[in-house]
């Protein structure tokens, strides 16, 4: 695929798409982009050392529409985007998730943000309410995403790759994600800090929307909340000084994790004490009062059983973010042990 001469509006997209044991969903992925993007626009798949037929799962008219580099090993999430971007000629990158089906007009209100403001460095989207997969861990996982990136306010101190912008000048100047610490999880959380660091502003617009096509169970949700969330994002939250961000810390959800915790201490007390089930009683009606937004549009979205089934998953979530916390800080309390005891 030859580079396209920028459109009449000057903002060519190049649109990345890592790709990792992703021929599930890539299909959909790329017909989705190939819809929703404009004349001038290039897509560049990034295959990271994929055993599954990468990119070559896709039928042959698709093949011809995009570029492809690759990775003969799995080199992490931030060195293949990185690898993609790398090859990119447009004004702007465009960096989308290969489970994720962009909205037909997705792109050109991305575009249209860089366009109306020459100032704009970096720009959010978020996942619809309408996720592939009917399950009802999967609805809530998604429904959640939804809910905070429209209820979190207009700007962000982290970047995020799922469906995410940002100038190449911007990216280049920046260094790109991370290869090193975050290489596998968090470079685009990290990366944002930089964004924000250098003096630009990331911007939310909710309105920029793809679905989701991943599969969520409890037990994957558990791993991905746990490990590729909490327990980094938290490690990354304290080697940058308690940075937080209010997606993942803002005061509704610092309640919930605590109360979250305190519940299950107070249950496992209750045979002890009879205080105990009081405080747990209180850890429920506090937990369920700060989330009280987040359940009434679990019911307008899917209606009050929906919502009500809601309810433990999000304890769960909650919990999750708690131990995750915990794990980090226990990491670097050891780490600072073992330092002090090699330097002695």
């Amino acid at each position: 695929m030859t580079p396209a001469s920028p459109g009449p509006g000057g903002v060519r997209l190049s649109v990345v798409v890592p790709i990792h044991e992703s021929a599930d969903t890539l299909e959909v992925c790329v017909a989705a982009l190939l819809a929703a993007r404009g004349p001038n626009d290039e897509i560049i798949i990034a295959d990271d050392g994929s055993t599954d037929g990468g990119w070559e799962v896709l039928p042959e008219s698709m093949v011809e529409q995009v570029a492809v580099v690759t990775s003969t090993t799995n080199i992490g999430r931030g060195p293949v985007r990185n690898l993609g971007a790398a090859t990119a000629t447009g004004d702007v990158l465009v960096f989308v998730d290969a489970d994720v089906a962009v909205h037909d007009d997705a792109l050109e209100l991305l575009r249209s943000a860089f366009t109306t403001d020459p100032g704009c460095s970096a720009v959010i989207g978020s996942y619809d309410d309408r996720p592939a997969d009917q399950g009802l861990v999967s609805q809530y996982r998604n429904l959640l995403h939804h809910h905070t990136h429209h209820t979190r306010g207009p700007t962000a101190t982290h970047f995020w790759t799922g469906l995410g912008a940002v100038r190449r000048t911007t990216f280049t100047d920046l260094g790109g994600l991370d290869e090193h610490t975050w290489a596998r999880n968090m470079e685009d959380v990290e990366f944002g800090h930089r964004v924000v660091d250098a003096g630009n502003t990331i911007v939310v617009l909710p309105q920029v929307q793809g679905t989701h096509h991943k599969r969520f169970t409890v037990g994957s949700m558990v791993r991905t909340d746990l490990f590729n969330r909490a327990i980094p994002w938290s490690s990354l939250m304290l080697d940058s000084g308690m940075r937080t961000d209010p997606f993942v810390a803002s005061s509704n959800q610092t309640i919930s994790v605590a109360m979250a915790a305190l519940l299950v201490v107070s249950v496992l007390a209750t045979p002890f004490s009879v205080v105990a089930a009081w405080v747990a009683l209180a850890a429920v009606v506090t937990f369920l009062a700060v989330n009280a937004g987040l359940w009434r549009f679990f019911a307008r979205s899917r209606g009050l059983g929906f919502a009500l089934a809601a309810i433990p998953l999000h304890l769960l979530h909650c919990l999750l973010a708690g131990i995750g916390f915990g794990v980090a800080v226990a990491r670097r309390f050891v780490g600072w042990i073992t330092r002090r005891r090699q330097g002695s």
